[in-house]
């Protein structure tokens, strides 16, 4: 019930339409009721009465007729439009739901991303919302409510013709609920696990799609063939099982209309006969019409209750999502910001009790640059993280000129920072799309000098649309030197007082590692500089190296001082160069 108040909710932010809509419904049900008197008139008043005589009312009958049709008509046109009111309220419910989800996801802690899998967020916003609006929204507001209305709108006609007939069908009232009850008790269970189900696929999906080229690499496609299946197979199983207790439920409910409809007619003609209760064809025709009337929509109610529950739900899913809690954010700024960066006594874990850093310190003054080296599994992207302040650590301080970042807005710590990732991250779009993200303060030319100053002309003149020129989804048609170069201009372009450069040199070739390094030097020119470094060579004129090893700072110094020293730099360098001459040779 919590979760169907909580749907209900979002009616206030599109409430014109919807009442509206309910207006018109209304009127429609009323003209639907008055239809079946404009009926009894027609047999008792007219065919039954003039039956017979010569001078036959022809025309009263025909404007009679007429009448009848207008009100049909009527009907018909405020159901029509009624219903378009309603589902268009429906679509306008169901998007504020999904920008709400997207806007809040952006505004949760990265931690939740580790644990729950692209697909799952995808499918909570894409699918669940989709079933929302089709089988909650759609479906309560254009049958439910003409149900609803059409119940209570045939039980006062039926109570103003026979109270007897009307205090009988109210006893049904008890039985659907109970009958409701149980059904949507078990449909529940049942959608639930279709959904969980159908979370697996879509995750499965996901994940096998990203990793095609891992898997046909190691011959996996048997096994992924085969799981996959595992999981269809399931789905499938489970929805016929849900199709048959659906279709189950359904028709006992038509089995039991029939069987009243017959009680009801049975006690008219029984009275009329033997209890000095005359009732005319015209009457059993109301009564008869009225019962139908009300038997259909109760039918659909309980037709309606299985798409519902499918509903319910994705509800709980997406608000489940929506009720994470967000960000801790600071609401402070910087005016002005010189770029000095430093880490006092930092302790973090992503797990507790399983340290990842443990008592950091390092400092960064403006212009200089720094550099954080160390094996795989050091802690150095851990130590980016809280940088960007992805992340906060549990113990110390990240400080931006001397201001604990914790106390400030994140997006206001972040329009002072940039940052290359080895990884460059690029949208589906133009060039200039992915220099400039959207923001209009980065003009066509801002973005084009950005690019020439990070070497990028070649780039530009190899393609005709120039910096108009499309991009596939991840920079997929670029090289991975492109890529890191549109990144480069993309720090450039938004001028940051930090920069951090993860590992930008890592994965390419000597060729354009050269291109990068004068990149580099460029978007480094008046910045605090801090590169998370794969490749020792690119660190040499570093300010301070700091050796990171097993969460621990162990060594730092300038590259000479580190050499000099005979430790663990120097036996890195020394292992690295020993493979470039391997590579080499």
């Amino acid at each position: 019930m919590k979760t169907i108040k909580r749907l209900f909710s979002y009616i206030k932010y599109h409430w014109q339409v919807f009442v509206m809509g309910n207006i018109l419904l209304i009127l429609s049900v009323v003209l639907s009721l008055i239809m079946p008197r404009i009926g009894k008139y027609i047999i008792d008043e007219i065919i039954r009465k003039y039956a017979g005589v010569d001078l036959f009312p022809w025309q009263e009958l025909m404007s009679v007729l007429a009448l009848y049709a207008l009100v049909g008509i009527g009907a018909a046109v405020l159901d029509f439009v009624a219903k378009i009111l309603l589902v268009k309220s429906s679509n306008q419910f169901t998007e504020t739901m999904r920008n709400q989800i997207y806007d809040h996801i952006h505004k949760m802690p990265i931690s939740y991303f580790d644990q729950v899998p692209a697909g799952t967020i995808v499918s909570r916003i894409t699918n669940d919302t989709e079933t929302i609006r089709q089988s909650f929204y759609v479906q309560v507001f254009s049958t439910l409510l003409v149900s609803l209305a059409k119940i209570v709108g045939v039980y006062v006609a039926i109570f103003f013709l026979r109270w007897e007939v009307a205090l009988f069908l109210l006893l049904l009232i008890p039985g659907v609920y109970l009958f409701q009850k149980v059904y949507r008790k078990r449909a529940t269970e049942m959608q639930a696990e279709i959904r969980e189900i159908n979370g697996k696929i879509n995750g499965t999906l996901n994940e096998n799609i990203k990793n095609v080229q891992l898997t046909q690499s190691y011959g996996r496609e048997e096994k992924v063939y085969e799981d996959f299946r595992t999981l269809t197979a399931r789905q499938l199983e489970v929805n016929e099982r849900f199709s048959r207790f659906d279709w189950g439920m359904f028709n006992i409910t038509y089995a039991l209309s029939s069987l009243v409809m017959f009680m009801a007619v049975s006690w008219l003609l029984y009275g009329h006969l033997n209890l000095d209760m005359p009732v005319t064809v015209g009457f059993v025709y109301l009564i008869v019409n009225y019962v139908s009337q009300l038997f259909n929509p109760i039918t659909g109610i309980l037709d309606v209750l299985a798409t519902i529950v499918k509903s319910i739900v994705s509800a709980e899913r997406v608000f489940h999502v929506l009720d994470q809690p967000i960000e801790d954010d600071g609401t402070g700024a910087l005016d002005s910001v010189t770029g000095a960066m430093a880490a006092s006594q930092i302790h973090f874990s992503y797990i507790e009790g399983q340290e990842v850093l443990k008592g950091i310190d390092f400092k960064a003054e403006p212009g200089e640059m720094i550099a954080i080296v160390g094996p795989t599994g050091s802690g150095k992207s851990s130590l980016l993280n809280l940088l960007y302040r992805f992340y906060d650590p549990q113990e110390g301080q990240v400080l931006m000129d001397q201001t604990d970042i914790r106390a400030l807005e994140r997006n206001g710590l972040r329009s002072h920072m940039g940052i290359v990732l080895q990884d460059p991250f690029l949208i589906e779009g133009t060039i200039y799309d992915n220099i400039s993200l959207g923001n209009p303060a980065i003009s066509k030319e801002v973005a084009k000098e950005a690019l020439f100053k990070v070497g990028g002309r070649p780039l530009l003149e190899q393609y005709e649309k120039g910096i108009d020129e499309p991009i596939s989804e991840r920079g997929k048609n670029l090289s991975k030197g492109q890529r890191q170069l549109i990144s480069f201009a993309r720090a450039l372009a938004y001028n940051p007082k930090v920069l951090i450069l993860d590992e930008a040199t890592a994965s390419i070739d000597t060729e354009t590692e050269q291109i990068i390094q004068r990149a580099m030097e460029v978007v480094q020119e008046g910045r605090t500089t801090i590169v998370i470094a794969h490749r020792l060579s690119t660190i040499r004129d570093a300010d301070c190296i700091y050796v990171l090893v097993d969460g621990k700072i162990v060594e730092q110094g300038t590259h000479d001082e580190l050499v000099a020293r005979k430790g663990f730099y120097e036996n890195l360098l020394h292992h690295q160069l020993s493979r470039v001459g391997q590579q080499g040779a």
